[in-house]
């Protein structure tokens, strides 16, 4: 019996990595951080291609 890739399933994982130039403030730079993350995430999520998982879908705190 001859297997092929597509007998496997296969979990990716990754992280994405922000590059937010500072603002004026420490407050102002986390919240650009955190929007630039809200949309990359919306994006990866859109292309139907990823499922995202949040904190609350695994078992890592």
């Amino acid at each position: 019996m001859k297997l092929g890739l597509s007998t496997y399933t296969y979990t990716w994982a990754f992280g994405i990595e922000l590059w937010t130039p500072p603002e004026a403030d420490l407050e102002s730079t986390i919240a650009k951080e955190q929007a630039w993350a809200d949309q990359s995430l919306h994006y990866l999520k859109n292309t139907g291609k990823f499922t995202i998982l949040d904190r609350t879908q695994t078992n890592h705190e």
